[in-house]
């Protein structure tokens, strides 16, 4: 009984460290050398333990083997998946842009979006290939292919609405962007600040001549505004002609207008995805894997119950 339950929580360690690939993507560790040894260990003592258990000829070790045979798919999926896997990447792009992925062999669509979908974190990524459908992937859904995972990270964005004094509308651009006339943020550089890194992104109005660089700061960040309230994430604009000489500075909830340099400013401050790429064990392998594995053992459990009962001994005694 004490090898059974050394064997079973061996397994359990083996299937949860398959899985957290699955439940935290990503990590560096999968990759290494410790990890496959680890697992590549777990399966060589389910291997053997399984190969005993059926030459015992008991029913007992049937079940049994039946339950290490399915934690050792599980393993050896894991394994596989650490050791041929695509090493994670995270691939930017722009809304309306696209961006060829390698490692998979297909083109990410980045979507459109506005405003509200900024606020609201919604917009999708499609991945596109000749020999494939187009595969849609949404916030909080991952698809999973052999031996990979693709799911949607957001990252902080911010869209920009400029009004002159009268309230007409200013076009936006961005210079140094991969979209000159996107009036989307996507703060793709960090400025350090007190030994913190905080991102940054540049747009100009060229009706006025302005540059505005702008620094995004999470709630999290509020003690760096020790006198101020903010209920969410806010930016920071920092407004120069175009000689370089500062017009001003003005702190930005979102969906709060500020006036700056005689442009009124408004950031509606979100999210908007990056497409990231990990190694993922094959999801067909994992699933009939862990299903087998709680077979076996409630099989098992039910098969010692029925034992007990038949000699007349209470279960919980």
């Amino acid at each position: 009984m004490s090898d059974r339950l050394a064997l079973g929580a061996l397994a359990v360690a083996a299937i949860a460290a398959t899985l957290a690939q699955d439940v935290v993507p990503g990590l560096d560790a999968y990759h290494g050398w410790q990890y496959a040894t680890g697992l590549a260990f777990a399966a060589i003592v389910l291997l053997a333990a399984m190969w005993r258990a059926l030459r015992s000829g008991r029913s007992g070790g049937r079940r049994f083997a039946f339950a290490l045979a399915g934690a050792l798919t599980v393993t050896i999926g894991g394994l596989a998946s650490g050791l041929l896997g695509p090493d994670t990447i995270t691939v930017r792009g722009t809304p309306g842009t696209v961006t060829p992925v390698p490692d998979l062999g297909v083109a990410a669509f980045f979507g459109q979006t506005d405003a509200a979908g900024i606020a609201a974190g919604n917009a999708a990524i499609t991945l596109r290939s000749r020999s494939a459908a187009p595969v849609d992937i949404v916030p909080g859904h991952p698809i999973y292919g052999s031996m990979s995972v693709e799911y949607l990270v957001p990252a902080a964005a911010a869209f920009i609405d400029a009004h002159d004094a009268n309230g007409n509308h200013l076009t936006i651009t961005q210079p140094q962007g991969a979209a000159f006339l996107s009036p989307i943020l996507l703060f793709p550089a960090d400025q350090p600040i007190h030994g913190k890194s905080f991102p940054i992104d540049t747009f100009a109005v060229p009706a006025f001549a302005r540059i505005v660089r702008t620094l995004y700061f999470s709630a999290a960040d509020e003690k760096m505004f020790p006198h101020a309230d903010f209920k969410g994430p806010i930016v920071l604009f920092s407004m120069t002609g175009d000689d370089g000489a500062q017009v001003g500075l003005s702190i930005a909830e979102s969906q709060k207008p500020v006036k700056l340099g005689g442009i009124t400013l408004e950031a509606t401050i979100g999210t908007y995805p990056r497409l990231a790429v990990a190694s993922a064990p094959p999801l067909a392998a994992s699933s009939i894997g862990v299903a087998a594995f709680l077979a076996g053992l409630g099989a098992l459990s039910m098969a010692r119950r029925k034992r007990i009962e038949s000699a007349g001994i209470s279960p919980t005694a």
